[in-house]
């Protein structure tokens, strides 16, 4: 089921038994089975598998892989993420250049990131 004022770009995948409650912006996505996209996600460039429920209002940025029956919940923002089996990130969080096993939960306000470091002046 493809919800109101959706739009799909590029080479995006969607897979069967899916559900995009509407106000969605996808690009370049694998999307897998039994996926849910609640409400306004942006989802560019990722890979999503089975099962896995995102949103409302999260971005998936390139880079970012979801595995199975992973939450990505209200605010989430998560690029060049790779996230472990069932793992939940439910709200206010970003998930930056990071790699999370399976069954971990991710508490609110938490980032991560990759740190660069400067050269010396």
């Amino acid at each position: 089921m493809i919800g109101p004022n959706t739009h799909l770009q590029g080479k995006t995948t969607i897979g069967e038994r899916c559900q995009i409650d509407g106000s969605a912006f996808i690009t370049d996505m694998e999307i897998g089975d039994e996926v849910l996209l609640k409400f306004s996600v942006v989802l560019t460039g990722s890979r999503i598998d089975r099962g896995a429920i995102i949103g409302p209002f999260a971005h998936l940025r390139p880079g970012t892989h979801l595995g199975r029956n992973v939450h990505i919940g209200n605010f989430v923002e998560a690029k060049a993420a790779q996230v472990g089996d069932g793992t939940k990130a439910n709200h206010l969080t970003y998930l930056g250049d990071v790699t999370i096993g399976r069954d971990t939960n991710i508490g609110a306000g938490t980032i991560t990131l990759q740190l660069r470091r400067l050269p010396k002046i």
